[in-house]
């Protein structure tokens, strides 16, 4: 009897391990890559959604050409138009437990009106994504990013 409780009570304790390592409320479960690794990539919106209601379609509406760009070298650049002209660029830290992304923008653009705060939902190779608040409209938004 002591045979057979005792692998089930070691796969029991090893799933228990591994469901408390999970760190993004939307995963990934397990991850041989870093986090900033991860976060690296050339990124477009897959969704954009404005207080849980799905606005993907304007927003691509408005911005065809949207791309994030973050680098290894702690540098973002976003492009929004069909000129792909660089309309921010700053850096970039994964922060907290490295739950948070923050964007400091370079100088004073249009776009932006300081630090951008991320919360990360999900950290994929080829997927992110991210909460914050937009304190100008009041509105929480969430970005899903997929590799362009």
């Amino acid at each position: 009897m002591n045979t057979t409780i005792r692998p089930l009570l070691v796969l029991f304790g090893l799933s228990l391990l591994i469901s408390s390592c999970k760190k993004y409320p939307e995963g990934p479960l397990v991850s041989f890559r870093t986090k900033k690794a991860r976060m690296v990539n050339v990124w477009r919106v897959g969704k954009y959604m404005i207080d849980s209601q799905d606005r993907t379609s304007d927003f691509n509406t408005a911005f065809p050409n949207y791309t994030l760009t973050i680098g290894k070298d702690d540098k973002y650049s976003i492009t929004m138009y069909s000129n792909d002209s660089t309309i921010e660029k700053g850096r970039w830290y994964l922060a907290g437990e490295k739950d948070v992304v923050k964007f400091l923008p370079e100088g004073n653009t249009i776009w932006s009106g300081g630090a951008e705060v991320w919360q990360i939902l999900k950290l994929k190779d080829k997927e992110v994504w991210g909460e914050y608040t937009d304190y100008a409209f009041g509105q929480k938004i969430e970005v899903h990013l997929i590799e362009k």
